[in-house]
């Protein structure tokens, strides 16, 4: 079988023909990969179906956060959720739960993962109030202690 079999053809060197709804259109309706064979309307409206699917949903956040946790931190999705088990879904520090909203998914968010940036070494995890404590003060225990003189003296 030849390969011009599968490859769409071209009208004018200007058009192609979607495989999706069968209309010649001009080839910046198309994305740039060569094995982009519907045009961006017709991919943009499977890819919204495709990723409304409940059981997708789950697995693609799984995966990404498979991913997403050995990359930045070096644990397991698994490490992460007996962490979270131990600490009882509650940060480390203030030992609330986290409370802030996404504003796409409109879902409380999970615990961030606090590490060491010099180490790497995962040391727990927060809620993101305490989070960007610890990141605007760069873990400088200095800065924590005159914060606790300023309270125990105002």
């Amino acid at each position: 079988m030849s390969k011009n079999i599968f490859k769409l053809k071209l009208i004018d060197n200007n058009k192609k023909r979607c495989r999706k709804c069968w209309s010649f259109k001009p080839l910046s309706d198309f994305g740039t990969s060569q094995k982009r064979f519907q045009c961006k309307s017709c991919f943009s409206a499977w890819k919204k179906e495709y990723y409304q699917r409940p059981e997708v949903k789950v697995k693609e956040r799984q995966h990404f956060l498979k991913g997403y946790f050995k990359r930045a931190y070096g644990i397991t999705l698994d490490q992460y959720e007996e962490m979270l088990l131990k600490q009882n879904g509650c940060c480390a520090i203030c030992k609330n739960k986290e409370s802030r909203v996404n504003p796409k998914s409109k879902k409380v968010q999970p615990l961030s993962v606090d590490h060491c940036h010099q180490t790497g070494k995962v040391r727990g995890l927060l809620c993101s109030q305490c989070n960007l404590i610890l990141g605007k003060f760069n873990d400088n225990i200095l800065l924590f202690q005159a914060c606790i003189d300023y309270l125990q003296n105002n």
